[in-house]
């Protein structure tokens, strides 16, 4: 019996002083019996950022379904206790840290292009190999996004290189696609990144109902260019994008879910991420 990880809402904005990572803590974990959902658990505990040595200054977020717990049965109402001690199928967030981590101190084109998607491939490759019939959920459909988000001190450049998996129909075979790197400098016109719940964002946020929550996400947008925008007002944006979404998310329904705490880190300076938020569990 397994336990899907799914959900994820991760806000990006660069600004003068690095790049600013915020991310929601709203997880749904889904039991699956033979390859159909039946019952889902919410925990607002959940950290969707995750922080790696090396590179320096870099962040990785796996919004959707990256990690698959292989829950014993008479564990499967102990979220807590399954959580930390049940084996995983897949767990695509520490296949990229393991892959960045034996990587050099900054990020190379070569492991965002060729080696962490290759991995990630695998991964999942190996997962629909031994368990079939509990990926049938995903066919024909994105089983999640990879981020990688860095920011170079000697560039003022903040580098985001995404892609998504995608699961064949019939044959469940992993596919990369939507690859992307975007690289952001002083001089460029301030923008927003997200990734995770993006078709809900665009629908119920960015237009719509909740288009009058985002004062001060969209306040930001009108400083023009990068050099213009602090850290903390990076910050300030990114916050009430997810506040936004997490307010209409009580009024429609998400694919997944959005809400819980935000965590906020600045990937700027100091060679390690900058926590600017970041809660506390018990």
């Amino acid at each position: 019996m397994y336990k899907c990880v799914s959900g994820t809402l991760v806000v990006l904005v660069s600004n003068s002083e690095g790049l600013v990572v915020a991310a929601d803590s709203r997880a749904v974990h889904r039991r699956v019996v033979l390859g159909k959902k039946t019952e889902c658990q919410i925990s607002d505990t959940n950290y969707k950022i995750v922080e790696v040595a090396r590179p320096f200054r870099t962040i990785i977020s796996v919004p959707g379904t990256g990690v698959m717990h292989d829950v014993p049965e008479e564990q499967a109402g102990d979220l807590t206790n399954a959580l930390a001690t049940a084996p995983r199928l897949l767990d695509l967030p520490s296949v990229v840290k393991s892959r960045l981590e034996r990587g050099p101190e900054e990020l190379n084109e070569e492991m965002v292009r060729k080696e962490i998607p290759r991995d990630c491939q695998a991964a999942v490759r190996q997962a629909t190999a031994q368990e079939p019939e509990h990926f049938r959920q995903f066919e024909g459909k994105d089983l999640c996004y990879v981020v990688v988000a860095n920011y170079n001190c000697e560039r003022r450049c903040s580098t985001i290189a995404s892609f998504a998996i995608f699961i064949e129909p019939k044959c469940l075979n992993p596919t990369i696609q939507k690859f992307k790197v975007e690289e952001f400098r002083d001089a460029d016109l301030i923008c927003t990144r997200f990734f995770g719940e993006t078709d809900y964002v665009k629908k119920n946020v960015l237009q719509g109902e909740g288009k009058k929550l985002i004062a001060r996400h969209d306040e930001m947008l009108l400083k023009g260019t990068i050099r213009r925008v602090s850290a903390q007002e990076a910050k300030a944006a990114a916050d009430n994008l997810i506040e936004a979404a997490s307010e209409m998310a009580k009024i429609v329904q998400p694919e997944f879910g959005i809400g819980g705490e935000i965590d906020v880190v600045l990937l700027g300076a100091s060679p390690e991420p900058v926590h600017l938020r970041w809660k506390k569990v018990e």
